[in-house]
């Protein structure tokens, strides 16, 4: 796609995500470059929000995931931004997002998400 399209965001989104940059200040300062150029690209939001969770920045990542939901309210997108919510501690908020991204996910294949696994942990919040 980026030999057809060099300039497709969601392509570029997905590069950065199987990329990792030796130094993280570099990595976050190229998906915040591209996202200058492309504010309503849910998949950068999306990147952007992966980058602060691999490096346990949560408040972070929750704003990026909430980001990328706002644009583009898909399995993935609700399922992350459920995440984040719970891994600081509000497993409350994070439930209606969990259960948005178990219906969505159970109405397409192209999700990735364990489907048995949010079950369970929708369950234990309940």
């Amino acid at each position: 796609m980026l030999g057809t399209e060099p300039r497709n965001s969601t392509a570029q989104a997905a590069l950065l995500d199987l990329q990792q940059q030796d130094d993280p200040q570099i990595e976050e300062r190229r998906i915040k470059s591209m996202l200058a150029k492309s504010p309503n690209d849910a998949s950068l939001h999306a990147t952007l929000g992966n980058f602060y969770a691999e490096q346990n920045q949560w408040p972070a990542a929750q704003q990026s995931y909430f980001d990328a939901y706002r644009l583009n309210a898909s399995a993935d997108n609700a399922f992350n931004l459920g995440v984040s919510l719970d891994q600081m501690g509000k497993p409350k908020l994070a439930l209606p997002y969990y259960q948005e991204a178990l219906q969505l996910a159970q109405q397409s294949s192209a999700s990735g998400i364990d489907k048995a696994a949010l079950e369970a942990r929708i369950a234990s919040i309940q």
